[in-house]
């Protein structure tokens, strides 16, 4: 026995297309949801991006200043290591010349040097007074250099000795200041005092950190 349909047909339709309309319009408000997402977190990913950038970058500028720095600290150490090379090979002649003028500027005019003596000392700095050895075990030992002095020296007072010990003394450039004798000596028929003195001067310090 044959049913009787007693809907139409254009109303099965339209429901059909409803359903149709309904499940774009779900479908296209999950799309543009998934769109609004990515834009947030790729948003969100060229800003955190650009933050590493600019961290990466101030660290960069940070090392190129710590380059340059070392850069500059390795020029000035190659000068000083130059002119200490400099001073090195001309040796004794300029030491020899700032003594003849220190004794020049220091004796007393009626003093007379007789004799004089120059030798060089090189002295290594122990381990707990050299201040660049206790910053890196690498460090070279640095060596101080000095100028042993002995002259002798007539003068026709005692008072001259003294004034020529006062001077040397507040150069500062002396040390270990000693007279070693002071005795009178017969120039002809002029009592003189002869005298002895001996010092030592620093010419600097050689080695250290490399």
């Amino acid at each position: 026995m044959r049913e009787i349909e007693f809907v139409p047909e254009w109303y099965t339709s339209t429901q059909r297309k409803r359903r149709l309309l309904k499940l774009q319009l779900a479908c296209t408000v999950v799309l543009f949801l998934s769109l609004g997402a990515w834009w947030v977190a790729h948003t969100h990913a060229i800003e955190q991006g650009q933050i590493v950038l600019q961290q990466r970058q101030a660290e960069l500028e940070a090392s190129s200043n710590r380059v340059r720095e070392r850069q500059e600290q390795d020029r000035l150490r190659a000068q000083y290591q130059l002119q200490e090379k400099v001073a090195t090979s001309l040796g004794l002649q300029i030491e020899s010349s700032r003594l003849l003028k220190l004794l020049e500027e220091s004796l007393p005019k009626e003093a007379s040097l007789l004799e004089m003596s120059i030798q060089t000392i090189e002295r290594t700095i122990p381990v707990a007074q050299s201040a660049s050895l206790l910053r890196s075990s690498r460090a070279k030992p640095e060596i101080e250099r000095r100028l042993d002095v002995r002259f002798k020296g007539v003068c026709p007072t005692p008072t001259g000795i003294a004034v020529l010990l006062e001077n040397l003394r507040r150069t500062g450039l002396v040390q270990d200041l000693v007279l070693e004798y002071a005795r009178d000596r017969v120039d002809g028929d002029y009592l003189m005092h002869e005298f002895s003195l001996r010092f030592e001067m620093q010419l600097g310090v050689v080695g250290g950190e490399s």
